[in-house]
């Protein structure tokens, strides 16, 4: 489900970027503010290879335009849990995000981060809608608007960690898709389909699905009582992490 995965974006995000830098990585703490603003990157993202679906969170981001762009996102990969759920799209999504942090418009003497800022604006109002921290759409594009505004200001040139962020929530996104048994296309777009005997298996049946797709089913079928305990300690987890970090920016 739409909220699921945004918190499993966010709690991907605040666990890598706090544990990375003791790893012996050579990657230096991110400050506080790019932790928490990451978190909500990462948590919209997470909902980009619903993309796919017409009842997905992103489909009802704008009237009409969000439903269009979903029926086009679906014919194009070849319906729900195709092409947008394929592990090859990882590639491209980090491509497409590493252009958009870079591509700026100037303005007389200013030079605008416009790619960074509206995919600040996207991501922070499809995370915050699917979070259900607000009611309706023109609340969420609301706050998407300042907390843009607000990454800019701190990122005038868009904040390096974007490509990243983006890349890892929609990351996440396939992660939790192939535990449930719906399962992903790994191999797409090369559909291979179990032979009789397989299908005839109960647990290779439920691995290899009968459309091809993989799966590792441990949370069952998507909604299923597993994924919300799940998505119940994420959320405390989160949580957990925003009121660290908070502390951490003010020095506490």
């Amino acid at each position: 489900m739409g909220v699921t995965h945004a918190t499993s974006g966010a709690a991907l995000w605040i666990a890598t970027t706090g544990v990375l830098p003791y790893l012996d990585t050579g990657i230096h703490p991110l400050p506080a503010s790019a932790v928490l603003a990451g978190s909500i990157i990462t948590a919209g993202a997470a909902l980009l290879p619903d993309l796919d679906h017409h009842s997905a969170t992103i489909a009802h981001s704008v009237p009409l335009v969000g439903r269009t762009i979903a029926a086009i996102a679906n014919n194009v990969g070849g319906g729900h849990r195709q092409g947008f759920h394929a592990p090859l799209m990882l590639v491209g999504v980090w491509f497409l995000a590493s252009w958009m942090s870079r591509w700026q418009w100037d303005i007389g003497e200013f030079t605008v981060a416009a790619g960074a800022g509206l995919t600040a604006l996207a991501l922070c109002s499809f995370g915050v809608k699917a979070r259900r921290y607000v009611s309706s759409w023109a609340k969420a594009w609301a706050v998407g608007l300042a907390y843009a505004a607000l990454v800019l200001a701190m990122s005038p040139q868009g904040p390096s960690w974007l490509p990243l962020a983006v890349t890892m929530g929609y990351a996440v996104h396939l992660v939790g898709d192939i535990l449930t048994t719906g399962g992903l296309p790994v191999l797409w777009p090369i559909t291979i389909r179990p032979p009789r005997w397989v299908r005839r298996t109960p647990v290779l049946s439920a691995v290899w699905r009968p459309g091809g797709h993989v799966a590792v089913p441990l949370l069952g079928d998507a909604g299923s009582r597993r994924e919300k305990v799940l998505g119940v300690l994420m959320s405390t987890y989160v949580s957990f992490g925003v009121v660290a970090e908070t502390c951490r920016m003010f020095g506490l």
